[in-house]
């Protein structure tokens, strides 16, 4: 059996549907559910739901401190030796999690989840489709890999017991960590979950440098100098290169894919050196909600 974990704030429109598909997996003994600052009615919607179902155990922190703060407390209480953690603004198909588990074998830490991104926009979701298919080739490819899908992933408990509350990207500190610990990550690929990519290009450019400048956060704390050597640990969620064009080689087929695929890559860039310019020249990257994901 296994704890699902689920961080939440203000996610009123999308918390039910992620309890329900965590309910929905027949491994689950319970679903605790970390409602941070909340300030809309995410806790009111969990409580009626727990009245319902004892599986649903609700814990409110009244002042948000962070996604680490949650998931450090899922990992405290979490009573199960499995831990699958997701987002209260995603779903995912009643099998995922049993994917998740087939990979969970002796020496394996951790295993990745696979997102489906989709978007209502079409350069979006064209842009969702290139990225899924970008990132699971690069986690089957490189076994070396630290990052896992903060999406959704089973996680040994005690494998980490805590994480910094202030970590931009809490997943990819977790997959370094894992490693450091001496585990293996795996991936599921067949274990998908439903993710809303951001629909206009300040809520992209927001969510992205955000995540960047959270790698490179993971750089520095492994002590890696340099932009090169940054860029190796940290190098994002789109993989190397050459796979992006590897991809793009597939997956175009029209002049306006073409050109959504030059104008990825252009955007791809100033995100990683906006990121890079804030990470090395002292500015700060503020948490923020991204909503048009929120669907």
């Amino acid at each position: 059996m296994i704890t699902v974990g689920i961080p939440a704030y203000n996610e009123e429109k999308t918390i039910r549907k992620s309890i329900e598909s965590g309910l929905a997996q027949r491994e689950v003994s319970e679903v605790i559910v970390v409602a941070s600052g909340s300030t809309d009615n995410t806790v009111q919607i969990v409580r009626e739901m727990a009245r319902k179902n004892g599986k649903i155990r609700l814990v409110i922190e009244k002042e948000r401190r962070g996604k680490g703060s949650a998931v450090n407390i899922i990992f405290s209480k979490a009573k199960e030796n499995i831990i699958v953690m997701t987002d209260a603004d995603l779903t995912f198909p009643a099998k995922s999690i049993s994917e998740l588990l087939k990979k969970m074998i002796p020496g394996m830490g951790a295993v990745s989840g696979r997102p489906q991104y989709f978007a209502k926009t079409q350069m979006f979701e064209w842009w969702g489709e290139f990225a899924s298919e970008c990132i699971s080739r690069q986690r089957e490819k490189n076994k070396n890999w630290h990052g896992i899908s903060g999406y959704l992933y089973a996680i040994r408990k005690g494998a980490i017991k805590r994480i910094p509350n202030g970590v931009k990207s809490e997943d990819a500190y977790i997959g370094s960590m894992v490693r450091e610990k001496g585990y293996e990550i795996g991936y599921a690929p067949k274990a998908i979950v439903n993710v809303g990519y951001a629909e206009n290009l300040h809520d992209y450019l927001t969510q992205k440098i955000r995540t960047h400048f959270g790698h490179l956060e993971i750089a520095n704390i492994k002590n890696e100098k340099g932009l090169l050597e940054s860029a190796k640990i940290a190098r994002g969620m789109r993989g190397e290169i050459p796979l992006y064009f590897k991809v793009a080689n597939e997956m175009v087929k029209t002049p306006m894919q073409f050109a959504y695929f030059v104008f990825y890559i252009f955007i791809e860039a100033l995100v990683w050196a906006v990121a890079f310019m804030k990470f090395n020249f002292g500015g700060i990257e503020k948490w923020k909600q991204i909503k048009s994901t929120k669907k």
